[in-house]
């Protein structure tokens, strides 16, 4: 393609990105999209295989930001729980953007965005994470006896039920509510007692 074709193309990909997250991958069929972009179905199809090969796209840019974003936080100035509590806060104003039917929508109809989600969380968060935690313990604001494995996998879970529309339902919180409560949680529970100290004031943003 040329630098006006992907100019096009990542128009189209910005453009259905809030309309996806807002109303739902299912929701917005082809022609749904082109109205609203004020551009032809077929223009869309120049671009893209079909509707899955879109929504792959949009999520593909989705972790990539988030990766970026994560990254550079990771190597900002802090201690662990100050990092732990900046990643935290920026997944949980991304999570703003999205219905929480959009994971069950993706696991459901579009496996290729699903896995990568699913890959992003295994490999990526979980290592950065692991490295988190690894110097928390360092820094003696985490617990000395902590078991790492365990602790990156429920907080790996903990990620996986945050998402689930029913959870969300039965607990009467927002989606963002619900993943700052569960990290905090998670974070005072692998806390040394001179972590848990600077937990104790810590107040999720609302």
């Amino acid at each position: 393609m040329n630098k006006e074709l992907d100019a096009t193309a990542r128009m189209i990909i910005n453009r259905s990105r809030p309309l996806f997250l807002t109303y739902g991958v299912r929701t917005m069929t082809m022609d749904d999209l082109a109205s609203r972009l004020g551009i032809s179905k077929k223009t869309i199809y120049q671009y893209f295989t079909d509707k899955n090969d879109l929504v792959n796209q949009v999520f593909h840019g989705i972790l990539e930001e988030h990766s970026c974003e994560v990254h550079d936080l990771l190597n900002g100035e802090g201690n662990a729980i100050e990092l732990f509590l900046n990643v935290v806060k920026a997944g949980t104003e991304r999570l703003k953007e999205f219905n929480p039917v959009v994971f069950l929508e993706l696991q459901k109809y579009h496996h290729e965005s699903w896995q990568a989600w699913s890959a992003f969380k295994q490999e990526q968060i979980a290592k950065e994470i692991t490295s988190l935690v690894q110097r928390g313990i360092e820094e003696g604001l985490f617990r000395s006896d902590l078991n790492i494995e365990v602790a990156i996998n429920l907080h790996l879970a903990h990620m996986d039920l945050v998402t689930l529309p029913e959870f969300i339902q039965r607990i009467n919180l927002t989606a963002y509510q619900l993943v700052a409560e569960t990290m905090l949680l998670f974070l005072r529970g692998i806390a040394s007692e001179k972590g848990f100290e600077m937990l104790k004031n810590y107040k999720i943003p609302s």
